[in-house]
């Protein structure tokens, strides 16, 4: 029954520590990455220069939320499609070949940082780790003795875990947020 409870909170906490990757770090980044190649597709030239009040009304649409909504849609609907030992051979192959798919984009140049490709994969696969956490981890029935506020106390620690992991560690630098740090 310990065990159980240990792997059960493990878990949960793990559940908590994709949330914060999601919620922290994947999604300000594809959102920023976005606005990024919005701007350099807008401040190229233009056929309707006298329209371009319209082309900025125009890309307004949370292209980025869309497409993590379809990651969540599709992971989802391949999960109730499938039966389990398919979907799980399915996903399993599918995350490897997501990441072996963008390095061989980034690394021959295909799609530089910041292009529509890597965004639009970026969002998927976000919309994919969205799916297991509150489908595969959060919905999943505790076993019997394990109260919900535990549950939701592990996920909470988790996701704080990470988000301040997130905050001093950013966007890799250790030795410039440490030093910052240490001289505050």
């Amino acid at each position: 029954m310990i065990l159980l409870f240990g792997l059960t909170m493990l878990i949960v906490f793990g559940g908590g520590v994709l949330l914060a990757t999601c919620f922290v770090h994947t999604i300000p980044e594809i959102t920023e990455n976005y606005e990024s190649f919005m701007s350099r597709k807008n401040n190229g030239p233009s056929e309707s220069e006298g329209l371009l009040g319209d082309d900025e009304k125009k890309d307004k649409v949370p292209w980025v939320e869309i497409c993590v909504c379809i990651g969540l849609f599709i992971t989802y609907l391949i999960d109730t499609l499938t039966l389990t030992c398919i979907h799980l051979a399915i996903f399993s192959a599918t995350s490897p070949f997501g990441i072996l798919l963008t390095l061989i984009l980034e690394q021959d140049g295909l799609a530089e940082d910041g292009s529509l490709t890597i965004i639009l994969f970026s969002a998927i696969a976000t919309g994919a780790i969205l799916y297991i956490v509150f489908l595969e981890i959060l919905r999943t029935e505790p076993p019997a003795g394990i109260n919900g506020l535990v549950q939701l106390t592990t996920l909470v620690a988790g996701f704080t875990l990470m988000s301040v992991i997130s905050i001093f560690v950013g966007d890799g630098d250790l030795s410039e947020k440490a030093n910052s740090i240490m001289y505050f």
